[in-house]
């Protein structure tokens, strides 16, 4: 049986990565000020509609209205700006990962997949388990088809030994769970990472969007097949084999509109077939009784607008449509600054001191301490 994971950005940042457009933006706007007039032009349109641009892909489509056919490349010449410097930052955050005690890492994501669906609700589990059990005579294959530029999700699979989840015995037989395929669908950092849209439709200008020659360089499935690397194609093939699938990570965007329209189709394909959706909420309260049928409600709501099938009703799924509100990939792997920012300088200054005379105090704080002598190091605290 073929269990796929659809992973997102969420599963980054779950290992402590600053990976959001919108933390990545400020460093690109005052690395703008040098640059040629197109480029200085595209960090101050960031800088002045910042809160529109964190959601950076769909933002893309509102700015063509920017341009003309003249200067239509412009734009395409400040997208690969954009990309390059933002490809750099995501490398620089994954070389911050550390991953120190590789048996310990390998263990907790072994056991997160083999027990994925232990955070919904009863009803739910049952539904799933009864899944399991129809197909327990054969070996389970995790699959990941991960949306991030980034190897950070390969490299915590990789540290489960063999790549092995699970052996099982049934009957006289004996079958293992590994870990299956991981398909990076919009490529990697170093390999045609694809930034765009999902089609015509969102490029809000219309003399541009009835320019084929402009158009192929934004939509991302044109781009796929430009690339010929196989990403959008396999993905697919991995969804129509697939009897459960969780989607983690992921705000369900409408950049990414083809991908879940093919799950409504999917699931809409056989009663077998389950969907789970982690949705992360620091904010959800379960004392009220009308909040997760919103919550589901809403996920119902958003599936529907993107389907296409007229054929198809999602509230007619619901039953198979399964929702969990746990981070159950969050795993930090590298080091957390505290609200204070003190114990995250500790290791600096250990660093710091054995260079300094060590008659030199160093002082961490928000104040200049008043005990400060000539000479001293001030490590200033900024909230």
């Amino acid at each position: 049986m073929e269990i796929t994971f659809l992973i997102g950005n969420g599963f980054d940042i779950g290992l402590g990565m600053r990976t959001q457009y919108s933390q990545f933006i400020p460093r690109y706007i005052k690395n703008g000020k040098n640059k040629s007039t197109v480029l200085k032009d595209f960090s101050e349109q960031l800088g002045k509609n910042i809160d529109k641009w964190s959601y950076f892909e769909k933002q893309i489509g509102e700015y063509t209205l920017e341009f003309s056919k003249d200067n239509k490349y412009d734009l395409i010449d400040q997208i690969e700006d954009f990309e390059k410097e933002f490809i750099a930052y995501l490398l620089e955050e994954e070389s911050k990962l550390e991953f120190n005690d590789p048996d310990k890492i390998g263990q907790f994501f072994q056991e997160t997949i083999l027990k994925f669906y232990e955070t919904l609700h009863p009803e739910s589990i049952t539904s799933i388990k009864e899944v399991f059990k129809t197909y327990r005579a054969s070996g389970h294959n995790y699959n990941f088809i991960s949306f991030n530029y980034t190897q950070a999700l390969d490299k915590c699979l990789e540290k489960i030994p063999n790549r092995k989840i699970n052996t099982r015995k049934v009957s006289n037989t004996t079958y293992t769970d590994t870990v299956g395929k991981v398909v990076h669908v919009h490529g990697l950092c170093n390999q045609f990472p694809l930034i765009g849209l999902n089609d015509v439709e969102q490029i809000k200008n219309s003399e541009l969007a009835n320019n084929p020659e402009f158009v192929k360089y934004l939509i991302k499935p044109s781009l796929n097949k430009l690339h010929r690397m196989g990403n959008a194609s396999n993905a697919s093939k991995m969804i129509d084999t697939s009897k459960i699938i969780c989607i983690y990570g992921m705000s369900l965007g409408e950049t990414d509109l083809l991908w879940w329209n093919k799950l409504v189709a999917w699931l809409n394909g056989g009663n077998d077939r389950h969907l789970i959706v982690f949705e992360h909420d620091d904010h959800f309260s379960r004392s009220s009784q009308f909040g997760w049928i919103r919550k589901m409600d809403s996920l119902i709501d958003k599936l529907q607008s993107y389907n296409k099938n007229p054929e198809i009703k999602v509230d007619s799924l619901r039953d198979r449509i399964h929702l969990s509100l746990k981070d159950i990939f969050a795993y930090p792997l590298l080091e957390k600054e505290s609200d204070n920012q003190i114990e995250s300088f500790e290791h600096k200054i250990e660093k710091l001191q054995d260079i300094v005379d060590k008659t030199t105090q160093i002082h961490i704080g928000k104040e200049e301490p008043s005990n400060a002598k000539e000479g001293d190091i001030w490590v200033q605290v900024v909230e």
